[in-house]
């Protein structure tokens, strides 16, 4: 492969916090669904993506030194391990889209409604780019510089918005059916969690192996921690219901923060942090969506490809969602959790499938 940069756990567990946890808060659609259940769908969720981890780690330990784009084709011959590639590559390129477009239309409608959503999302595209062209080792230390203070920010926010909460948002529990509470913990699995599934093409570049079950667990469980944090300090502070109708709940409950009667907008330097977080998920999304390019036609390298092909994406960007964010929600919660599955999901069960075969084989 073209970019044989390396990266340790650590950088590999900052990476699937914050690939995880940018794009989470935005819409929360688990409150719109769920109401006061809604931390259920996350409970589910999480243990979800971390099942899905376990069986992308069971797999990376029979072939140590190569991505998901090489033992795929060992464990189902080159032509199916082609085809199948080609699916993740378009899960990648939706990735992609879907980040920039929405980070977009949030700026367009919350932040600064008169400016061209082009300019936004171009320079998104930009700096995806531009980050995904400098390689792993790159993006890795980057995560590692803003996570922290990206955390300290959204902490300090969550801290504050603790101190107007006087109730318990998650009572009454199990008003909604077990029909909702399934669809919503598979709409939760789709987007966000089962996203660490490109982590499958980064796994065989961390330089310590033995910590990368350890450090990507942890980034899971914290990452579910936050989004169920979140969730829980946007039902108390600003009810159930306002929660439920508010196109960026999260946001709302951020906008109340103030401290006396002189300092406010907070929001304003959490969202800076929180947008970085954001497109974080891009980045990783088009560096793999290149590696993906690069096995499926035998490319020594692609760094001439990232401008064409983000250009290619950036056209397509936005032409997608013509209403915003109505469109994108719809989309999420109608058709993603479906269309997810054959990536995240069935994929990897054949290649773990495929890969106990193999093994009993050789015995």
């Amino acid at each position: 492969m073209g970019d044989n940069g390396k990266i340790s756990s650590l950088q590999l567990g900052y990476l699937i916090f914050t690939y995880l946890s940018g794009f989470a808060t935005l819409y929360m659609l688990e409150i719109k669904m769920l109401g006061t259940d809604a931390w259920m769908s996350i409970l589910f969720a999480t243990l979800g993506s971390l099942l899905l981890l376990g069986i992308l780690l069971y797999i990376q330990r029979q072939f140590p030194e190569q991505t998901i784009f090489e033992y795929t084709e060992q464990l189902v011959g080159k032509w199916i391990g082609k085809g199948l590639m080609i699916i993740f590559l378009y899960y990648c390129f939706e990735l992609c889209m879907l980040t920039s477009k929405a980070l977009t239309v949030f700026y367009t409608t919350a932040i600064m409604p008169k400016t061209p959503s082009y300019v936004f999302n171009l320079l998104i595209f930009i700096v995806t780019t531009y980050a995904a062209y400098l390689g792993l080792e790159t993006i890795g230390r980057a995560a590692q510089i803003i996570l922290p203070l990206a955390v300290i920010s959204l902490t300090a926010v969550c801290v504050l918005i603790a101190s107007i909460i006087d109730i318990n948002p998650f009572l009454p529990m199990f008003q909604r059916s077990w029909n909702e509470i399934a669809y919503t913990s598979l709409s939760t699995y789709a987007f966000p969690f089962s996203k660490v599934i490109v982590f499958a093409a980064v796994f065989a570049r961390v330089k310590d192996k033995e910590a990368v079950s350890r450090n990507s667990m942890i980034a899971i469980i914290l990452a579910g921690i936050y989004f169920f944090s979140a969730t829980y300090l946007t039902i108390g502070s600003i009810n159930p219901y306002l929660a439920s109708i508010k196109t960026y709940p999260f946001f709302t409950a951020i906008s109340m923060v103030r401290i006396g009667d002189d300092i406010e907008r907070f929001e304003i330097v959490s969202i800076g942090f929180w947008t970085m977080l954001v497109i974080f998920e891009g980045i990783l999304a088009l560096y793999v969506a290149m590696r993906c390019i690069q096995y499926l036609f035998s490319l020594p390298d692609t760094k001439w490809l990232h401008i064409p092909t983000a250009l290619l994406l950036f056209g397509l960007s936005e032409k997608s969602f013509a209403n915003g964010s109505a469109s994108i929600i719809e989309f999420d919660y109608t058709t993603y959790p479906y269309t997810s599955l054959i990536p995240t999901t069935i994929i990897p069960l054949i290649l773990l499938i495929m890969t106990i075969v193999k093994k009993r084989a050789k015995k």
